[in-house]
């Protein structure tokens, strides 16, 4: 199982890919976070639920959720 170390890393990769070629104009690097009861977890900074990802609801609502907690990162040009 990858670490989330990696999947950190691997996102930040990404993203500065991205920011390289101007595919993306504002970034959010992601962090690993410490949880109250122990556990980590791989999130951007001042995202407080990544969980609306998950649900099964239409993708501009769950973009428009994702940008507005800073979680996005696409520039919409």
């Amino acid at each position: 199982m990858i670490s989330q170390k990696e999947t950190a890393r691997q996102v930040t990769a990404v993203i500065t890919q991205l920011v390289s070629i101007s595919l993306c104009d504002a970034q959010n690097y992601p962090t690993i976070q410490q949880l109250k009861d122990g556990a980590t977890q791989v999130t951007v900074k001042g995202a407080t639920s990544l969980a609306i990802a998950l649900k099964n609801v239409p993708y501009r609502h769950i973009y428009k959720t994702l940008e507005n907690e800073g979680a996005s990162v696409v520039s919409q040009r």
